[in-house]
């Protein structure tokens, strides 16, 4: 397979590349399927998904993108063994996650210290929900 190409500009929570649409100012576009949309000439619709064969969401590479629905993307999530959630991915391995196991790992000891989650926040560039949510084990239960 060939080498992913990687968005370097901006990406949202999920690894996803996003620009900005230059036909409705103010408003982004997911990367990947502006790419499609240039290959096939024409927007797509809402029920339309771009999948990406090589599972990385910030690459863009043409052929690595696939046209699809909804139910392709399960099936192709399920015959991968990303389905169910007991195969969800935890902490760093989420898209969106902001901290790292070794930072958890820090907000534990510094929490066991007595410093409170008002002041642990700042340092890691998280809300105080986040820490407490640490702190209760709501979060990060298995660092």
């Amino acid at each position: 397979m060939t080498p992913c190409r990687e968005w370097q500009g901006y990406k949202d929570s999920y690894g996803y590349g996003r620009k900005t649409d230059r036909t409705r100012p103010g408003h982004k576009v997911s990367v990947h399927r502006w790419v499609v949309e240039q290959v096939l000439g024409r927007h797509l619709g809402s029920d339309e998904i771009v999948r990406h064969t090589c599972d990385n969401p910030p690459c863009f590479l043409y052929e690595h993108l696939r046209l699809g629905t909804q139910k392709d993307n399960i099936q192709d999530m399920i015959q991968k063994g990303r389905g169910g959630d007991h195969q969800r991915a935890r902490g760093s391995k989420q898209g969106h996650a902001k901290l790292t196991e070794t930072q958890v790992a820090e907000i534990k000891d510094l929490l066991g210290d007595g410093i409170s989650p008002k002041e642990i926040g700042p340092r890691y560039g998280v809300g105080v929900t986040n820490i407490y949510n640490i702190k209760a084990g709501r979060a990060w239960r298995h660092v």
